[in-house]
């Protein structure tokens, strides 16, 4: 292959990762939109509905002492997340990362 040969491929390369870029994008915006993963054919657009972080701390506050106490450490750190399990309270999400999607080729 010759210079010319491989400038030209190297311009055609370029010009295919583009669009793929776009159609990754259209893809990947389509499936944030229905939340849920998609396979079709060996393609697959895996959903990811983002880290939820929840504050069991204020949703144990509540608690009775007794339980607060049976969960605190020694050194003063209270199982939130157990006291709210224990008392039936559902914490609140604190935080969520964003949605996202990652497409692959299945073998």
């Amino acid at each position: 292959m010759d210079q010319s040969e491989l400038a030209k491929k190297m311009l055609i390369w370029e010009a295919l990762h583009r669009q793929l870029d776009r159609l990754e994008e259209e893809i990947s915006d389509a499936v944030l939109i229905l939340g849920q993963s998609q396979v079709v054919g060996n393609v697959r657009a895996t959903y990811y509905a983002g880290r939820k972080t929840f504050d069991y701390e204020m949703a144990g506050r509540n608690a009775p002492e007794p339980i607060i106490k049976q969960h605190t450490t020694t050194i003063e750190k209270v199982d939130w997340k157990t006291v709210c399990e224990l008392i039936g309270s559902e914490a609140p999400v604190k935080s969520q990362s964003e949605p996202s999607v990652r497409i692959k080729l299945e073998d």
